[in-house]
């Protein structure tokens, strides 16, 4: 999803950056990307799948789309090629999503599986999950699960193979028996594949499990997710997920067994026709058509969109869900998306704009302070991000900055108090009695800075790490800015102090690194921009060889980003996940992105300012075109005219040299 909106400056964040720097006067539209699962050109879809971090669709002609992580096969991160689907799979009618592999079953009933495990290594993921047995024949069913895959053949019977032909007692290992498939099992209609677990619903509607969690102990891994209930009626489908199972009884009841909130079946569900299980949610299809899910909500994949039409079928990822609607038409929603980057239609225009995890502040013309995505309200049951951050105090007067952490907000007001909200545990919006006026804020995960008007730094909250010591011989500050869990300043005569947690050398400041101009603090790296437009990085954080000089910078827990002074934005992967994770299209600069004046990096989007439009002064009637409209507007001025937009040389009159500059510009205007 790609939104526009004007605004003035935007701060840089994070888990956010440093205060907010105006880089231009001028009001520009701003392009937000990020956050968002991007749906690929398709047509209308029969069928679709949740992997862990890829989608796959099944389209109505036969072919297999898939989108999200693996569209590489570097084996780093999250890509494993289970995206890249084959060339010449040809038409299919069923499709299945793993945790990095795919499965798809063609038409003629052969099966073909793609991604990790094509090797079978018995190690890492690579437990020849994606090598098809030679013997299988013909099957009417397919199922992925974490590192196994499981086939209905067309005579009923079942086959899996990858992780699980053995038995372990290990947590830490992936062979829990769930592709031993049970010598009774007898004929089945349906098949699903977990965690370490597997569930078959047989030709009578008897639910049969097998795998890890036989039992409900307290190994890690038997959390009962395999024990069937003994008064489960006759079912007509089956979903295993991570920790539990779900069945659709004959009578459209849904009932679930293992543990998690994805186990916890709403009381008011009613009658359903289709079921998923994720690693974090469960999703149910009603019979009128109405998606619900339930679950974490850490991700908003259990806020079902409120323009979802009626559905025909679900997938449940690992922190998103799908619907295909009976239209055709795929809908994604999760994936850490609450809508932070929507900006509200009413908003107006702004002079900052500030990113935390999943919310975001916007500070408009006049002072007043407006905000969106998560902590709207505050509840939302376990990891729930719904904690008031986005609740701005109704008593907030006209402020002059704006700053968004994890969870919390701050704001400075223009008489130079600051005044933070949301999240609280760590003491991060308890803003010193001491604090006096301040002229710059910034917010990490659990704590807040705050920059007085004498230079001296202020910093409280979470100090976990000692981000909150600020060093007895610091000096006079010119900017602050707030990692994760470390604190980076620029001093006045330019140097950069970094404190706090060093687990990568994110606080190591080159002993060469000179006077900058610019810092921003990010998860495990900090970066620096030297007077001379240079960027410098340390801690954990690849740099992109291209990178020209720039103007500004930006760091955030995924991703990074720069601007260069041509106006070109540069985006890269950052910190601990330097793997080319990019599953939530962070750093995927939009091809048809305008120069630039302002960025801002969020914890999994990116939002930057574009440049203003140049515009056609001498084009005094709007036509697109400097012609004889306009100098009949200027005759119609002709004489002393102070401030009149006819008096283009500012002359105080609208006369001859008006007309003369526009006939310099006459024809289209630029």
């Amino acid at each position: 999803m790609k939104i526009v909106f004007n605004c003035l400056t935007v701060s840089a964040a994070l888990v956010a950056m440093p205060a907010p720097v105006a880089l231009a006067t001028d009001a520009g539209p701003v392009v937000a990307w990020g956050v968002d699962l991007p749906l690929p050109a398709m047509g209308s879809c029969k069928a679709i799948a949740a992997g862990q971090y890829h989608t796959v669709a099944l389209q109505q002609n036969g072919t297999v789309v898939a989108w999200g992580a693996g569209t590489t096969n570097s084996h780093s991160g999250n890509n494993y090629g289970q995206s890249i689907v084959p060339a010449n799979l040809g038409a299919c009618k069923a499709i299945s999503a793993g945790e990095f592999h795919t499965v798809a079953l063609k038409e003629d009933g052969s099966v073909v599986a793609w991604g990790a495990g094509t090797t079978n290594t018995n190690s890492s993921i690579n437990y020849g999950q994606s090598i098809v047995p030679a013997s299988l024949g013909a099957c009417k069913a397919i199922s992925a699960g974490h590192w196994h895959t499981v086939a209905l053949k067309e005579d009923g019977t079942v086959v899996a193979w990858g992780a699980g032909t053995t038995v372990s007692a290990s947590g830490f290992n992936p062979h829990k028996g769930q592709s031993i498939v049970p010598a009774s099992l007898g004929p089945c209609k349906a098949i699903s594949a977990g965690l370490y677990h597997t569930v078959a619903l047989r030709e009578d509607g008897t639910v049969v499990a097998w795998g890890a969690g036989a039992t409900q102990g307290t190994n890690g891994f038997d959390n009962g997710q395999s024990k069937v209930p003994a008064n489960l009626g006759a079912c007509k489908a089956i979903a295993a997920g991570y920790w539990h199972s779900i069945a659709l009884q004959e009578d459209g009841t849904v009932v679930s067994w293992g543990i998690g909130n994805a186990n916890v079946v709403p009381a008011n569900l009613g009658a359903c026709k289709a079921i998923s299980a994720g690693v974090k949610l469960s999703v149910a299809i009603r019979e009128n058509g109405t998606v619900v899910a339930w679950g974490d909500d850490d991700s908003g994949q259990t806020a079902v969109p409120a323009t979802l039409g009626a559905s025909k079928a679900v997938a449940a990822g690992y922190d998103y869900a799908v619907a295909l609607q009976d239209d055709g038409v795929v809908v994604v929603w999760g994936h850490k998306n609450y809508g932070q980057i929507n900006v509200p239609a009413t908003l107006g225009d702004c002079k900052a704009v500030a990113a935390g995890y999943v919310h975001t502040l916007a500070l408009k013309e006049n002072g007043t302070v407006v905000a969106w995505g998560a902590g709207t309200t505050i509840g939302g049951g376990f990891n729930s991000p719904h904690l008031g951050q986005s609740i701005v105090p109704a008593t907030l007067g006209a402020c002059k900055a704006v700053a968004a952490g994890y969870f919390h907000s701050v704001a400075l007001q223009e008489n130079g108090t600051v005044v933070a909200w949301g999240y609280n545990s760590k003491g991060q919006c308890t803003v010193p009695a001491t604090l006096g006026a301040c002229k710059a804020i910034a917010a990490g995960r659990y704590h807040t800075l705050g920059l007085r008007e004498n230079g001296t730094v202020a910093a409280w909250g979470s100090n976990s790490n000692g981000q909150c010591i600020v060093p007895a011989t610091l000096g006079p500050c010119k900017a602050i800015s707030a990692g994760e869990y470390h604190s980076v300043v620029l001093q006045e005569n330019g140097t950069v102090v970094a404190w706090g947690y060093n687990g990568s050398g994110q606080c190591n400041v080159p002993a060469t690194l000179g006077a900058c101009k610019a810092i921003a603090a990010g998860s495990d790296q900090t970066v620096a921009l030297k007077e001379d437009g240079t960027v410098v990085l340390w801690g954990v954080s690849p740099f992109p060889l291209t990178l020209g000089n720039c103007k500004a910078i930006a760091s955030s827990v995924l991703h990074d980003i720069a601007l260069q002074e041509d106006g070109t934005v540069v985006a890269w992967e950052s910190g601990v996940y330097v793997n080319g994770i990019n599953s939530y299209g962070q750093f995927d600069v939009p091809g048809t992105l305008g120069p630039c004046i302002a960025i801002a990096a969020g914890y999994a989007h990116s939002v930057v300012i574009q440049s203003p439009a140049v515009p056609c002064p001498m084009d005094l009637d709007g036509s697109g075109e400097v012609d004889g409209g306009d100098i009949g507007m200027i005759l119609l001025d002709f004489g002393p005219c102070p401030g009149c937009v006819t008096d283009l040389d500012g002359s105080g009159e609208v006369d001859g040299g008006d007309i003369g500059m526009v006939l310099l510009e006459f024809g289209a205007c630029p």
